[in-house]
C-alpha cells in the first residue's frame, strides 16, 4: 500500500486493500459485473456505463442518495505493470492528482474511494457533478460557438498552464460549464474531467502547450470551428502565438478521424 491521504479510513476486505473518505468505505465496486460491462451485456439497471475501453471501464451508480462514478482500471501492458509497481496503480495516481488540482483551485471530481486487488486491478470512485453542469462539447453542439466561449477557453488554458496545471487530454468533452455566473472567475465557471494524463506542479513546456491547444482546436472542429475562430481562441491564450499552424494541424487530425478517411489521409 502506498501513502494513504489524510482524512481517509483504511479498507481491508479479503484481498482488497485501499482507503476511502469516511462514509464511503462500504462502497462495493468489486460487486459490479465488470465482465458484463466490458462485453456490453445487460447489467443491473442502476449501473449506467459512462466509458469503456480495454484497460478502463467507468460506470455511474447511485450510492446513498448521490451519483458516484466508479472507474475500474486494469494494467494490461508490460509498461503499465511496471508503472503500477513503481508508482502505484493509475487510479491511485489519479486520486493524488485530483487532490493537487483541487489544491490549486481547479474544480475536478472529488475522489472518495480507492482500492486495489493485487498489483494490476484497481478501482477509483469519485463524486459526480451536478446534473446542471454540462460538457462544453454538448453546449456547443446545442447552441454553436460564440466569441465569449472561445476567448474563455483560451484564457482558461492560459490560466491552467500558468498554475503549472496540464490536463493531458484537453478536449471540450472534458471541460464542464458550472452554474457560476458569466462574470465569475474562470476557475469557478469551468470544471475538468478525466485526469488520466494530467500533471501538476511542473512548468508547462512549449511542446505541451502546443499539444494542448491542438487537442482543444481539434475537439472544436465538431462544432464548426473556423480559422478566424481559432485565432480568437489562441489570441486569448497568447497574443503573440501564431494560430495558423496549430489550426492546420488540428484540422488535419480531425479529418483523419472522420468516417471514410483513407489510410493515406491518416498518415498525412
Amino acid at each position: 500500500m502506498f501513502f494513504r491521504p489524510a482524512n481517509t479510513v483504511k479498507i481491508k476486505r479479503g484481498t482488497l486493500r485501499g482507503f476511502a473518505r469516511p462514509g464511503y468505505e462500504e462502497l462495493l465496486p468489486e460487486s459490479i459485473s465488470w465482465a458484463d460491462v466490458q462485453a456490453k451485456r445487460p447489467v443491473d439497471p442502476d449501473v449506467q456505463v459512462a466509458k469503456r475501453s480495454r484497460s478502463r471501464l467507468v460506470v455511474a451508480v447511485p450510492f446513498r442518495g448521490e451519483t458516484l462514478y466508479i472507474k475500474r482500471a486494469l494494467a494490461r501492458t508490460f509498461e503499465r505493470k511496471v508503472s503500477a509497481v513503481l508508482l502505484g496503480p493509475k487510479t491511485y495516481r489519479e486520486w493524488r492528482m485530483a487532490e493537487r488540482f483541487r489544491a490549486t483551485g481547479v474544480i475536478v471530481p472529488e475522489p472518495l474511494f480507492y482500492a486495489r486487488r493485487g498489483q494490476w486491478l484497481s478501482w477509483l470512485a469519485t463524486r459526480g457533478y451536478p446534473e446542471s453542469w454540462l460538457p462544453m462539447a454538448d453546449l456547443f453542439e446545442a447552441r454553436g460557438l460564440s466569441d465569449n466561449d472561445l476567448q474563455d477557453l483560451g484564457a482558461l488554458t492560459r490560466e491552467l498552464h500558468g498554475r503549472q496545471v496540464f490536463h493531458g487530454d484537453w478536449r471540450t468533452d472534458h471541460i464542464y460549464r458550472t452554474g457560476a455566473d458569466e462574470d465569475a472567475p474562470l476557475l469557478e465557471k469551468y470544471a475538468l474531467l478525466d485526469l488520466d494524463g494530467a500533471r501538476c506542479g511542473r512548468p508547462v513546456t512549449e511542446k505541451m502547450r502546443d499539444a494542448a491547444l491542438r487537442q482543444l482546436l481539434q475537439s472544436l472542429m465538431r462544432a464548426g470551428l473556423t480559422e478566424p475562430m481559432a485565432e480568437l481562441l489562441i489570441r486569448a491564450y497568447d497574443a503573440e502565438l501564431d494560430a495558423s499552424p496549430l489550426f492546420a494541424e488540428a484540422q488535419a487530425a480531425y479529418v483523419a478521424t472522420q468516417p471514410g478517411a483513407s489510410a493515406e489521409d491518416e498518415e498525412d
